[in-house]
């Protein structure tokens, strides 16, 4: 792939019939792009070997963002493909941050298939920062399989890579990991804390990777791990499932 492939990711995304009504900001600064819609705005810019996706807070204070989406990015290693898959998350991550937004950050009691799909595929993209060849798996899932399967996907293709630097105590994999998870408890959606705890601490060496993680991700660990292996008779049907009972579904898939 040539050298303007961070120039053809944001045209892709500019470009896209779901990206209507924004618009891109002329810039002399190589490697970055920013667009708006009037109300949002947006950068995506290239760093240390990662392309970024960013959303501020507030116009007048480039402090005050917060980063959606980033990917490994070496312009020697880039392909079509990764342009492509790239691409089509950071438009999803706009497209779900301007829901939240329309919605005033209100989270639904009873989430539909799209919802689960994205936060599933959030989780597996940000495993990918980590795991870059796993970015592949990812694209075949999304081609092959109308609903992401976050837990059999993390069970086959991500757990297993995990354990593998747990057995090698990669000091700097692991902190990476425990960082993510970290993040995605405190932040994440129901289905994404259950994977973490359930799936995937429930079924790797703690007293390797117990020290990368936070005290409130330590104690739920603590909890999950009784019910590693079980079947658990499912909650009668309530209006709104509490995490524990989400995590349950989540340990008998």
């Amino acid at each position: 792939m040539d050298k303007n492939s961070f120039d053809t990711i944001c045209k892709c995304i500019l470009n896209s019939e779901k990206m209507t009504g924004f618009t891109t900001t002329d810039t002399d600064t190589e490697n970055f792009c920013c667009f708006d819609n009037q109300k949002e705005f947006y950068e995506i810019v290239k760093k240390d070997q990662k392309i970024l996706l960013k959303k501020y807070n507030n116009i007048e204070n480039k402090q005050d963002f917060k980063i959606l989406s980033s990917w490994l990015f070496e312009e020697d290693k880039i392909t079509q493909k990764d342009i492509n898959i790239i691409s089509t998350d950071f438009i999803e991550s706009v497209n779900n941050s301007e829901v939240k937004n329309k919605s005033n950050f209100k989270k639904s009691a009873k989430k539909n298939n799209d919802e689960r799909n994205v936060s599933g595929l959030f989780f597996a993209n940000r495993m990918a920062t980590i795991f870059p060849e796993i970015k592949s798996e990812i694209q075949e899932e999304k081609e092959f399989y109308t609903s992401f399967r976050t837990v059999n996907f993390t069970r086959k293709i991500i757990l297993p890579k995990i354990n593998e630097q747990i057995e090698q105590k990669n000091t700097s994999i692991l902190k990476k990991l425990g960082k993510v998870f970290n993040d995605l408890y405190e932040n994440g959606s129901l289905d994404v804390r259950s994977v973490i705890t359930m799936v995937i601490l429930n079924n790797i060496n703690m007293d390797v990777f117990r020290e990368y993680i936070s005290d409130d991700l330590k104690k739920a660990s603590s909890y999950a791990i009784k019910y590693k292996n079980k079947k658990v008779k499912p909650e009668k049907i309530k209006t709104k499932k509490s995490f524990f009972a989400k995590a349950l579904e989540y340990q008998n898939q």
